[in-house]
């Protein structure tokens, strides 16, 4: 355990302490709602979950304006449209007082869960799915981004070790674009000797997988109806055959065919994720340390760990190997600089205004 700043009070630090056993408490219990368990539920079905998020939402706020209060940070001026995970990564990202650094996560917080608790107010019957988990994963997700940096900073305060329940919107997003890929490489793996009824199964399989992954609860809220919707489609068409005998007919083929489609259009359509500002950002600078790496002659190995980050930029990128000419590898790596709006004959920039670290990840690409 660290030692307690030594620029602070020892009025906050003492208050400090039992703020951050509260949004502790509090972190695990957000921790507890699955927002994604109650995707196909209806009507009151759906009423556990709301009160469970407004069991979250309430006393997050109450927190939140006990450390507001007590700091006397000044409130934003407007809450209206607020980009609260941007907001609060600058908060922690900034090198003011930290009894200050920590009134600022209060206050823009606060500020919007109040418009998370009015809209979980606002959800009366007949509950519609997915205007409720609409509701409540915004209000979980932001509770939890909250809660998470608000520990950070309260830590650093008492001198304690923080969980490593944080994550900055660009890794949600880095792992939310692998996830995507690799949904993206199952679908169009589709084995098209395979009977129809079994590339359909495999959809479905792939579907699962996806669901499966820890950050598919991250994943927006309209990617998630897209794949729910496309599951639930895949599950009727193979009750319907199997009804029918196992084999399809004609009117049920075509059907099943169109679905097919449907499936490989939704997975190139969730690779918008790559339009993310945040993606934007770290793919261009580490596009350019791939191409600076490429300008040194870097063995695959090191243009191979350059390039696990960027998997699912570019589909000439991810089908690379050891034994591509690296003439490929400079062609795909001026094509995405191209199109993320950069010249491709300019040089990458100094090294100095890179504002992202290397990113290092791990990548099977077998499974690709």
């Amino acid at each position: 355990m660290a030692a307690a700043r030594a620029d602070t009070t020892p009025f906050a630090t003492a208050l400090a302490v039992g703020w951050l056993g509260r949004t502790r408490q509090l972190m695990a219990d957000g921790l507890g709602i699955c927002v994604t368990d109650y995707e196909f539920d209806e009507g009151a079905a759906l009423l556990p979950l709301v009160e469970h998020v407004s069991g979250l939402v309430g006393p997050s706020l109450e927190l939140l304006q006990e450390v507001a209060s007590c700091l006397d940070g000044e409130a934003p001026a407007s809450m209206a449209d607020v980009d609260l995970f941007g907001e609060v990564e600058r908060q922690l990202d900034q090198q003011d007082d930290l009894e200050v650094r920590i009134s600022g996560i209060a206050f823009i917080a606060r500020g919007v869960l109040q418009s998370r608790r009015r809209e979980l107010a606002e959800l009366t019957a007949p509950l519609r799915t997915w205007d409720v988990v609409t509701v409540c994963s915004r209000a979980t997700r932001e509770a939890h981004k909250s809660l998470s940096a608000l520990e950070i900073a309260l830590c650093e305060l008492t001198g304690q070790s923080p969980s490593d329940t944080y994550s900055t919107e660009r890794e949600i997003a880095l792992k939310t674009r692998r996830a995507y890929t690799r949904f993206r490489a199952d679908v169009l793996g589709l084995a098209k000797g395979k009977t129809l009824v079994a590339r359909l199964r495999f959809a479905g399989t792939a579907i699962a997988k996806l669901v499966g992954r820890n950050v598919y609860t991250l994943a927006r809220v309209h990617d998630r109806w897209m794949v729910r919707r496309l599951q639930s489609q895949i599950r009727a068409w193979l009750v319907a055959v199997a009804t029918d005998g196992e084999t399809p007919g004609e009117e049920r083929t075509v059907a099943g065919e169109r679905l097919l489609q449907e499936i490989a259009n939704v997975s190139e359509l969730m690779m918008q994720i790559n339009q993310r500002a945040e993606l934007r950002v770290h793919d261009l600078e580490q596009v350019d340390r791939l191409r600076e790496a490429l300008s040194d002659n870097a063995d695959f190995a090191a243009l191979d760990a350059l390039r696990a980050p960027l998997l699912g930029r570019s589909l000439a990128l991810d089908a690379l190997d050891a034994t591509s000419l690296r003439s490929a590898w400079t062609d795909a790596v001026l094509s995405i600089r191209e199109e993320l709006g950069v010249m491709a004959t300019s040089a990458p920039p100094p090294r100095s205004t890179w504002t992202t670290p290397p990113t290092t990840v791990d990548v099977d690409w077998s499974e690709l």
